[in-house]
């Protein structure tokens, strides 16, 4: 999770979102596709879930670009 205005944890999920998806391309030759479980950040009733490449307000984290960049890698 990554929660808006917390640069670290917004620069570690960009990092995990590309190590992520390049490791599946690298180990995994066979998948042809990767989709994000959740694009955008939402509320539970409890605690915001942050999961997304997006914020709750729709505004993209630095992980949203990070999965674009390696979705267009994959594609290669």
């Amino acid at each position: 999770q990554a929660a808006p205005n917390n640069a670290a944890e917004l620069d570690h999920q960009a990092v995990f979102v590309r190590t992520s998806v390049r490791t599946m391309y690298v180990w995994t030759p066979q998948v042809k596709r990767v989709f994000w479980f959740n694009l955008q950040d939402f509320g539970n009733g409890e605690a915001p879930v942050q999961y997304g490449l997006k914020d709750m307000h729709g505004n993209r984290k630095p992980s949203y670009q990070a999965f674009i960049e390696q979705a267009a890698e994959g594609d290669r």
